[in-house]
């Protein structure tokens, strides 16, 4: 459901399908919660890589976190502090560079 708190994260993930079309299919979409940050989290269905990414929850800026699922708890997606570490800030209205950074970093596993 559509909240004023993860309405950045619907607008980045509505990028990536338009991005990527009928490749999102070798991905997975599930949610990503972790406190105030509510988004989603995708992976590609061979599990080599994982994203998660909302609003950050100390500004209204969009977070990106990225690495392996092994990296990420399973209950709600939460990443380690290595994850953590090396997340990527975007501008609280770069959802297109953000939605691309994520298209770029899972570009290996997408055929265009």
């Amino acid at each position: 459901m559509l909240f004023v708190r993860n309405a950045k994260a619907y607008a980045v993930l509505s990028i990536i399908y338009d991005l990527i079309g009928d490749e999102i299919s070798k991905f997975t979409v599930e949610p990503y919660l972790n406190g105030r940050e509510e988004g989603f989290a995708i992976s590609d269905k061979t599990y080599h890589k994982k994203v998660a990414f909302s609003e950050n929850r100390n500004s209204d800026s969009i977070v990106v976190y990225f690495g392996e699922p092994f990296n990420f708890s399973l209950q709600g997606n939460v990443p380690d502090e290595k994850i953590y570490k090396k997340s990527q800030m975007f501008d609280y209205n770069q959802y297109l560079k953000a939605a691309e950074f994520i298209q770029n970093y899972f570009s290996d596993e997408i055929t265009f």
